[in-house]
């Protein structure tokens, strides 16, 4: 039987810097961290790991001097002037701190330009390794699991998946 991955969520400790999350992961007993590398909000405290190499250095450092993975990235939103293109530096980071899921919301009312502009994003997303999963939240326009499930379907692409929090 495989070991279980227990991974601590970016959204539990926002406060901490990502060195400080992995570090209290570790404390803890977690196996992986989920590393927010966009806001979800423009309120909250944010860590820009895409923009500052230096803290990116710092946070592999860590990661490596406590054995912890990183699991997940996020939290991407696709919108109607989503360019998915634009995510690129997004996904680098991502791949280069050892991430294989990246979470994403669905942020468009327009369920067929939602539809492709994540399978645009599973396609930029998969030579970095990253599998991105579309969670759906009521106030979303991915609404439930059965519009999540629709939409990924819809892309049909291997990477696309389903998250289910």
């Amino acid at each position: 039987m495989s070991q279980r991955i227990f991974s601590l969520a970016a959204l539990t400790v926002l406060e901490l810097s990502p060195p400080q999350m992995v570090e209290v992961a570790a404390r803890a007993g977690y196996s992986h961290v989920g590393l927010r590398l966009v806001p979800a909000t423009p309120e909250e405290q944010h860590f820009p790991l895409v923009a500052d190499a230096g803290l990116r250095a710092q946070t592999r450092q860590r990661l490596r001097d406590t054995g912890i993975r990183v699991l997940d990235v996020e939290i991407l939103r696709l919108k109607p002037e989503t360019r998915v293109a634009e995510f690129e530096a997004i996904l680098a980071a991502g791949a280069e701190l050892g991430a294989s899921e990246l979470l994403v919301a669905g942020n468009d009312a327009d369920e067929a330009r939602l539809t492709a502009n994540f399978a645009a994003l599973c396609d930029l997303s998969a030579p970095y390794g990253l599998h991105p999963h579309l969670e759906f939240m009521p106030w979303t326009d991915a609404r439930d699991l059965r519009q999540a499930a629709r939409i990924v379907a819809a892309a049909d692409r291997a990477n696309g998946c389903v998250l289910v929090d």
